[in-house]
């Protein structure tokens, strides 16, 4: 039995894709509640899933703390376990290339996630439900 407080209500418009240039990760918003997450991805799916269930100002950091591991990952820089140790100028120059070419591919969905609380993006009216806080990081299997 599904409980109303598990069901999904899309409750922020933005692109539903995040566009690599070669591929392209769907962006679900879904209750992720159950696995005590905001956001996930699934790589193996193509798939950025962000639970709508926070402040526009939460979602907004969510999603692109998501995207950032989709970016970093593009990089070659996905998995902790394979991680080697790099200097601060080798991940800003990774990160600020990463930001320039996700921003260049994705317009729309960049200026949804730095855009004022008050913007045309604003939350669908009638669904804030502040959570507890929980980890904000999907488990090793999905990043």
């Amino acid at each position: 039995m599904v409980s109303l407080s598990d069901m999904t209500v899309k409750k922020f418009r933005h692109p539903s894709k995040l566009d690599l240039g070669h591929k392209k990760f769907e962006i679900v918003q879904q209750s992720l509640k159950k696995e005590s997450l905001y956001g996930c991805v699934e790589f193996s799916k193509s798939k950025i899933t962000i639970d709508p269930n926070m402040s526009p100002e939460d979602y907004r950091s969510t999603l692109l703390h998501e995207i950032c591991h989709v970016g970093l990952d593009l990089f070659g820089l996905g998995d902790d376990d394979e991680m080697p140790s790099f200097g601060n100028e080798y991940i800003t120059a990774v990160t600020s290339n990463m930001m320039v070419l996700l921003a260049g591919l994705n317009p729309e969905l960049f200026s949804f996630i730095f855009s004022p609380t008050n913007s045309r993006h604003a939350p669908v009216e009638g669904h804030e439900s502040p959570r507890p806080s929980r980890k904000s990081d999907c488990p090793k299997s999905g990043h």
